[in-house]
């Protein structure tokens, strides 16, 4: 069986403990969802940004 990864987020979603902590994170995740929006529509590659940001392509994004 197949799934794909909004099937398995919907499921993982109704155990209450995912939940909440899905929901600790949502502001956090809802920003970088923006940022990565703006970067694609924008044309930038990652790579491009990485240089006008002062960093690489690859660089994770730190969390506190």
């Amino acid at each position: 069986m197949t799934s794909t990864l909004k099937q398995f987020k919907t499921r993982a979603l109704t155990r209450p403990g995912v939940k909440k902590a899905y929901d600790a994170v949502a502001e956090e995740f809802s920003l970088i969802d923006m940022a990565l929006k703006k970067r694609a529509d924008s044309g930038l590659t990652r790579s491009k940004q990485g240089a006008r940001t002062g960093t690489t392509q690859s660089a994770p994004i730190v969390r506190k």
